[in-house]
This record gives structure tokens, C-alpha cells and sequence, in this order.
């Protein structure tokens, strides 16, 4: 049998104390650091021990310990301690043999109301501060829990020396005191890490619930997953049967009251017993109905339906005053007149889990799209590398073609020469041949195929130019663009998308002055747009579709780009504006205002990461200081079925990112900006 107790978060001074105490009797006492984190080695020490049950051959001398006893800082009824809970439900859950006892040192004496506590968290017990005065009773106690013998003679002696080093080492005098408190606030501190920071889990954790202490939890739980207490009351009962309920079931939170079938307030546990143990209270208000109690010490309870998610029922708690912030929450339940307890350090241990969970996917999802970025890096060096080995040979027939045309029409001059020289009788032999290979077409055919070269040739310097434009990386300094050059490429790199899915472009660019910016974060804007758009038409009206009307609809692709301005009170805008619009369905009024975030996207799986938004409102907004705007459905735009529809895109850049564009919704509400 494991004679190990842990000590958690213990002062140096009880530290010691309790490890002459539990050597006295045999045990083994080891401390916790106070920045660890006690459930991590508690499941360390669990998987050594199951290692060496099944590797009999490899024993380990890490086990789980017979008992904790963790500090647990109560300094009032309001006061909580989330590491304590924590602990006494991992045990319950993975190592019920293992005792948990709670101590508090703020305390020579520990209350009814803290033990009831503690017994509700699942603790073994809660013991005051350890000194020589109190040493015996308290072994005595959690000798019996762990079903050893008490020895009152070696205890004696232990502790006493125990005091009588500390006494010598001048831990009573005043700078002793206040090192000691030092001490103690440092020890707090050190646990605030252990609270908050936590390594997220694997994803095999997630699925094997190993992370999830309380069950299957999801990031969008709510109430009804949690453990809720049915205990409803009708007002006009004595408090007496209130008092017997709580004393039945030392977890129940609180009480439901009633009156008439209808919901009328919460009797939390803590309250009730709080003005219970006050001088005559157990007389005054056992023998009178609960209502007199509620109406005499007031209530304030917070009542939610079971189907809001934990995390905001979290927020609505920490919202109440401190007076009421640890009284349980009251559940409604779908049936008429249904209502159940939660206890509410229940719901924030839950809120914890789930961030927990939230962390592991946020980084599981982190992981994936550098993985990606990795991915799409490396693509485009390698398409810059491959646009540069095409690049060469198609300059090098798109140069040649001037030569070749000259070279032709010269071999046709001398070809029409020779022909004009010959005598009668070599004329009609030549003349025969000629006919027979058909030179005057070959003549009239050759410019032609030489004309459809340089137009394939001069095609192909597109592509590329365009790929190594968006392949690109740009500088840090921005540089002068040209958004008809941006457009263009955009379209070339498109161009099959938009023939494969047949659909009608047009375009309607000015003359338009260039603007400061990065070349190739504004090519990838206009291309994820305008690709965006291809989806959105994409499968539309193609052949064999339901409804005459729309196998006659056309998808249409239209771009403006027009230079505008706008006088305000106190400056000049002026701002290049480029609107990318569809004859699509448009987009839903209740996405708009998220389809700009990241990870948000409506394709399906493997279709979409819900990057590209984002990432195209971040290089307008941020790195151009223009504006994105979203107007859905366009104006006087009716789509095929008769509805309103249509998307329109408004991309506004500023000309000098000196002069940065006012900031704006995607709706076009002005944003208030702070100095």
C-alpha cells in the first residue's frame, strides 16, 4: 500500500510542520512546487503506474499517493478555491481510493459552514493551521480516514522539534513575520499561472475526452449539459423542511422556490446557512414559511433557459455584484414549470474546460494553416522559378516572330520573281506544281500562322508575367501600382475559370493614376474577389437546370475602376475605387457582417478555409489604409427567381498612404477612431 501524501501549495513553515507529523506516523510527505501544476502530476504518476502494472518486469516507484492535502485559502463564506476543486474531481473521477484534505491556515479553527464546503467538493476533510496544540486531534482524524493506526508517541516528539527550530530560527520576530507573508503572497501569485496557462490538448486528447473531466463537452455546450440539482419548493413551506433538504444532500447548491406552480426565486445553500448559524435564527425562521426568510435577507437569483451556451452564462455571473457572484443559477427547462440548480463553481469549471478545448482547436487550426502557408510559400517560390524557365523560351519566340515574318515575305518576293523569269515551257510545269502544293494559299495561310503564334506567344507572356506578379513577394517600402496592370494579370490567371464556367466579363476601366502600395498583395486581392465571385456563379444556370428562366440567365462579371473624391470639413479624399460586381443570389443579410472574419466561410469541407476575406480586408484596411466595402443585394438588381440579388464589391484605395482613407464599416458606417 502507498504511504505518499502530496502536499499542495503548503507555506514553508506548515510545509515542514506536516512532514514531521505524517513521517511520525509512517507516511511520506512531498510538497508540490507551488508554480506546478498538481492535476499534471497526478496523471504523470497515474501512467507510471498503469506502466507498471502492465510491464510487471519494469516496477516504478512512482505511485499515486494514499492522500492530498491541499491549501486551500478560505478566508470567508464567499471565498472559492478552484484548485481544490479541481483536484478532489480528478480524484473522484480517476483515483477514488486517493483521499483529499483541505486545510486552512488563515484559521485556528475551522467553521460548519467551511466544512460543509469542503464536503461538497468531495474532501476527505478540512483541517485548520497545524501546531503543537491541535497535532494530535488532526493525525488522529486522517489516520482514521486512511484506515492506519494512530501513534500519539511519536507525534509528540516530532513536532515539538519542529517548533522548536522554527522558534530558533527566529521565524516569531517581526522580520521573520514578514518574510513569512512575503512568502505566502509569492505562493499565491505562483498558482496564478497554473490556473490560466495550460498546454492545449492533442487532438487524440480531445477525442477521448482525457482533457474533459466533466463528460462531453463541446465548445458550444450549454446549461443542460451541465450536472443540474431538481429540488423545487413551495414558498409557504416551513424553513425547517428547507433546512432538512440541505442537510439530506450536502451538494445541493440551493432550493427552487415556488408559489402557485410559478417560478419566484432561488434559496441558495449559502445564504441560507450563512443567517441560519446567526444567534436565534434557527428559531425564527424554522417554523415559519421560507417566504418570510427570502423577503427578510433579499434575493437577487439569476435565471437562464438550459439552452444558453456555458460561456456566456459564465459572462452573465461574473456580471452580478460580488454580494450574489457565487450564489448557483437557476435552469429553465423546456417543460412548463420545470426549473433546476446549477452550482455555479460547477459552471466555471466547465467554462474552464472549454477553453481548454477552445485552445486546442485554435492551435490544431493555427498548426494547419502554417503547415498551409509553408505550403502555398514554397508554391510560390516554385511558381516564380517556372514562370521564369517559361518566361525565356517565349520571349525567345515571341522575338523571333518579326524575323520570321520578314524572312516569309521575303522568300514569297523571290518565290514571285523566279516565277515572273521562267520561259512558256518552264512556266506550265511550274505552274502545275503550284497549283498541285497550293503556294497561294500556303502564302495567304503562313501570315496567318504566324500571326496566331505571336498572339499565342504574346498570351503565354501574360500568364507568366501575371504568375510571377502574384507569386511576387513584396518589399517592406511600398512601391508605385498600377491597377489596370493588377487587373489584368488578376483576369489572365482567371481566364479559364471564367471560359469554363462561360461566364460574361466586362470591363469599364478609366484612365486611372497609379497608388502607392504592394503590388502583389493588391493582385491577390482582386484575384481571391474575383475568384470568390466565379464560385458564387459557378453551376448557375447550366444546362438541364429547373426552371426556364434560369437556363436563359447569363452569368455576368462586371468591374469598374474609377478615380473619385470626396471634400470633407477638414481634408481632401481622394481614392481610386474598383467594384467587383455579380448577378449571383447575393449574400445572406446575416453573414454579412462575418464573412470578413477569419475562419468564417460557407463552402464545404475542403472547399474553403474562410481565410480569404479576411485576409483581403486586412490588406485593404491595413496595409493600403483604404476601405472594403459590401453592398448585398445591389441596388435595382432583380436575380433570375424575381428576388433581389447581386454582390458588389467596393475596393477603395487612397492615393498616397499618407493620407489614409476615413475608416468605415463593410456596410460603409463610419468607424469612430480614438487619438
Amino acid at each position: 500500500m502507498s504511504k505518499l501524501v502530496l502536499l499542495v501549495q503548503p507555506s514553508a513553515q506548515q510545509a515542514l510542520l506536516w512532514q514531521a507529523a505524517l513521517g511520525s506516523q509512517g507516511y511520506t510527505a512531498n510538497t508540490v512546487p507551488v508554480d506546478g501544476d498538481v492535476i499534471k502530476v497526478l496523471e504523470t504518476l497515474k501512467q507510471s503506474e498503469q506502466q507498471s502494472e502492465q510491464q510487471p518486469e519494469q516496477q516504478s516507484d512512482a505511485v499515486l499517493p494514499v492522500a492530498l492535502l491541499i491549501e486551500s485559502n478560505l478566508t470567508d463564506a464567499r471565498t472559492n478555491s478552484l484548485v481544490a476543486g479541481a483536484v478532489c474531481r480528478w480524484c473522484r473521477t480517476h483515483s477514488p481510493a486517493t483521499k483529499v484534505f483541505l486545510t486552512n491556515t488563515e484559521r485556528d479553527t475551522i467553521r460548519t459552514l467551511e466544512t460543509r464546503w469542503a464536503e461538497r467538493q468531495g474532501a476527505a476533510g478540512l483541517f485548520p493551521k497545524l501546531n503543537a496544540e491541535n497535532a494530535g486531534e488532526l493525525l488522529q482524524s486522517m489516520t482514521a480516514q486512511l484506515g492506519s493506526p494512530f501513534v500519539a508517541d511519536t507525534l509528540k516528539p516530532a513536532i515539538a522539534a519542529v517548533a522548536a527550530e522554527l522558534t530558533d530560527g527566529g521565524s516569531t520576530r517581526e522580520g521573520g513575520r514578514r518574510e513569512e507573508r512575503t512568502a505566502e503572497l509569492v505562493r499565491k501569485m505562483a498558482m496564478i499561472p497554473t490556473l490560466v496557462q495550460m498546454e492545449a490538448p492533442k487532438e487524440s486528447l480531445l477525442k477521448t475526452g482525457q482533457y474533459n473531466t466533466l463528460g462531453n463537452l463541446s465548445i458550444d455546450s450549454t446549461l443542460r449539459d451541465l450536472e443540474l440539482f431538481d429540488c423545487q419548493m413551495d414558498v409557504e413551506t416551513p424553513g425547517k423542511a428547507a433546512l432538512q433538504a440541505f442537510e439530506a444532500d450536502p451538494t445541493l447548491p440551493g432550493i427552487v422556490l415556488m408559489e402557485n406552480g410559478q417560478y419566484v426565486t432561488l434559496l441558495s445553500r449559502r445564504r441560507f446557512s450563512e443567517h441560519m448559524n446567526r444567534r436565534y435564527a434557527l428559531d425564527l425562521f424554522s417554523r415559519r414559511p421560507v417566504r418570510v426568510f427570502f423577503e427578510y435577507v433579499g434575493s437577487e437569483a439569476l435565471c437562464l433557459y438550459a439552452d444558453v451556451p456555458i460561456v456566456d452564462a459564465s459572462q452573465l455571473c461574473l456580471k452580478r455584484s460580488m454580494e450574489y457572484m457565487y450564489d448557483p443559477v437557476v435552469v429553465q427547462l423546456p417543460d412548463a414549470g420545470q426549473y433546476r440548480v446549477l452550482d455555479v463553481q460547477h459552471l466555471f469549471y466547465a467554462q474552464s474546460e472549454i477553453h481548454k478545448l477552445t485552445t486546442a482547436v485554435l492551435k490544431e487550426q493555427t498548426q494547419a494553416h502554417m503547415i498551409q502557408t509553408e505550403k502555398m510559400a514554397s508554391l510560390g517560390q516554385m511558381v516564380t522559378e517556372i514562370a521564369h524557365d517559361i518566361k525565356n523560351p517565349v520571349n525567345f519566340i515571341h522575338g523571333n516572330l518579326d524575323y520570321l515574318t520578314d524572312y516569309t515575305n521575303a522568300l514569297v518576293r523571290l518565290l514571285k520573281t523566279y516565277e515572273s523569269r521562267l520561259n512558256l515551257t518552264d512556266g506550265e510545269f511550274v505552274r502545275t506544281a503550284r497549283q498541285q502544293a497550293d503556294v497561294d494559299f500556303v502564302i495567304q495561310d503562313l501570315n496567318k500562322v504566324i500571326g496566331s503564334i505571336g498572339v499565342g506567344s504574346e498570351q503565354l507572356r501574360k500568364i507568366v508575367s501575371g504568375l510571377q506578379t502574384f507569386a511576387y513577394r513584396d518589399s517592406e517600402k511600398p512601391v508605385a501600382v498600377n491597377l489596370r496592370e493588377c487587373l489584368e494579370n488578376s483576369l489572365t490567371i482567371l481566364n479559364n475559370r471564367l471560359l469554363s464556367s462561360k461566364i460574361d466579363v466586362t470591363l469599364r476601366l478609366r484612365e486611372l493614376p497609379t497608388i502607392e502600395g504592394f503590388t502583389g498583395q493588391v493582385v491577390q486581392v482582386f484575384t481571391n474577389l474575383i475568384s470568390n465571385a466565379i464560385d458564387a456563379l459557378a453551376g448557375i444556370g447550366v444546362e438541364g437546370s429547373p426552371g426556364d428562366r434560369l437556363k436563359l440567365w447569363q452569368p455576368k462579371l462586371e468591374i469598374f475602376a474609377e478615380p473619385k473624391r470626396e471634400k470633407r470639413l477638414d481634408s481632401l479624399e481622394e481614392w481610386l475605387e474598383i467594384r467587383i460586381a455579380d448577378n449571383g443570389p447575393g449574400i445572406a443579410p446575416d453573414i454579412q457582417e462575418k464573412i470578413f472574419e477569419s475562419f468564417f466561410t460557407t463552402k464545404g469541407v475542403g472547399k474553403g478555409t474562410g481565410l480569404g476575406l479576411a485576409i483581403c480586408y486586412q490588406i485593404v484596411t491595413q496595409r493600403h489604409k483604404g476601405r472594403l466595402l459590401l453592398k448585398s443585394p445591389r441596388e435595382g438588381f432583380t436575380y433570375y427567381n424575381g428576388k433581389p440579388g447581386g454582390t458588389e464589391l467596393a475596393i477603395q484605395f487612397p492615393l498616397s498612404l499618407s493620407r489614409g482613407l476615413k475608416p468605415m464599416t463593410p456596410a460603409g458606417k463610419e468607424l469612430k477612431t480614438f487619438p
